[in-house]
């Protein structure tokens, strides 16, 4: 659609400031403009509304918007409420095209048998806050604030999906609740760390340790050097060392891995990353290198009933090794902890910690810092004394 305007400009012939008018018209989405020269007003309306429909004729008409499909129920976004197999579904071609693991699929599944008979035959769009609290309402009754949370983040995801293709849109908010079964983080002291290490070694030596268990010490070591998730230890392999030919510097990427059954192991968001390995580790890993048959590809740490696949956990190791020592019961996941509060014990930077660990935010370290104050308030508060010189 075109318009006329007008500027004060200086006219050449007379040499005084006269009205120039121009037409303002849109061509290709593009802005431009054309000038009619210095006119009375009559003629400059005579000549936009010549001009005005040439421009008109010009102009392809606007091809028509293509007819709108219906919004899908969520029953048929998910693939029904059917257990096994999934009906086809965007949910599915989805998780498909990710390369899902089978852990990530069975968390899918999990949170659609929740709100799928909750609320499965309303349309995407009709989802509201309403449907978000009568989940959480309905999953708290019977599991935990984490399960809460994990379950309405894939609700979230599904909607995400939907925004994303066009189908809706927008997506509601859905804010996630608040984690009230948090339980207080466990970690060791540097000390306690020593005699864990001590510990499992006395337990190889006497033979204690299960077979199941053969490779848990040193990936507890691995662990707790490195501070890294339970997971990624699990997954690490031979190809991703980058070492010199004495093995006395070296280096240990965590990135997306293959599984053998097809799919995409990767990192938590953000959590690929390069590491440094200290000299002590490199030679734990060179005598576990020279007793595997010295091999260039495949698993750390490979499972004992298929060593296609990588180990599973060594929760029972670190558990069986914490009540031998006399030391508070840990999980894998503390012993990330644990490495990450030595370091912070030990003055580094709280971003240089947030980028070996690789937490995408601060947030998660403001629990590992909170560690430090105990034992560090006694430090702390000797740098505030007031020293006086006797007279």
């Amino acid at each position: 659609m075109a318009s006329l305007s007008c500027e004060r400009r200086m006219n050449p012939e007379t040499n005084k400031k006269e009205e120039y008018w121009i037409v303002n018209f849109r061509v290709d989405g593009k802005q431009k403009r054309q000038g009619l020269g210095f006119l009375s007003k009559r003629d400059a309306l005579k000549m936009f509304k010549l001009r005005e429909a040439e421009l008109t004729l010009n102009v392809p008409p606007p091809a028509a918007a293509p007819p709108r499909l219906p919004v899908p129920t969520l029953n048929e976004w998910w693939g029904g409420v059917d257990d096994k197999p999934w009906k086809p579904s965007r949910m599915l071609d989805y998780l498909d095209a990710k390369k899902s693991s089978k852990s990530t699929r069975d968390a899918a599944h999990a949170a659609r048998r929740w709100f799928l008979p909750l609320f499965g035959k309303l349309r995407l769009d009709e989802i509201t806050e309403a449907h978000r609290d009568k989940l959480v309402a309905a999953i708290r009754r019977k599991l935990k604030s984490r399960s809460a949370i994990i379950y309405l983040g894939w609700l979230r995801k599904c909607l995400q999906v939907a925004v994303d293709d066009k189908v809706i849109l927008f997506r509601p908010a859905l804010r996630p609740p608040a984690n009230d079964d948090r339980r207080v983080s466990k970690w060791l002291n540097p000390a306690q760390t020593s005699t864990l290490l001590d510990e499992l070694d006395r337990r190889a030596a006497e033979g204690i340790t299960p077979a199941r268990f053969r490779n848990g010490r040193l990936a507890i070591q691995v662990q707790e050097t490195l501070f890294a998730r339970p997971g990624e230890v699990c997954h690490m392999r031979w190809e991703n060392l980058v070492r010199d030919a004495d093995w006395q510097k070296g280096t240990l990427a965590i990135i997306d891995t293959d599984m053998p059954d097809g799919s995409v192991w990767k990192p938590k968001a953000g959590g690929s990353r390069t590491l440094a390995l200290p000299p002590g580790l490199l030679t734990a890993l060179r005598d576990h290198w020279i007793a595997a048959g010295r091999p260039k590809t495949g698993w750390m740490f490979p499972g004992r009933d298929d060593p296609r696949k990588p180990m599973t956990t060594y929760r029972g190791a670190l558990a069986n090794a914490c009540d031998s020592a006399a030391l508070p019961r840990l999980n894998p996941h503390a012993l990330r902890h644990t490495g990450a509060t030595r370091l912070a014990l030990a003055g580094v930077e709280r971003r240089t910690v947030q980028v070996m660990g690789g937490w995408t935010s601060g947030e998660m370290l403001d629990e590992i810092y909170e560690h430090t104050c105990d034992d560090r308030q006694a430090e702390v508060a000797a740098l505030f004394e007031v020293k006086r010189t006797p007279r």
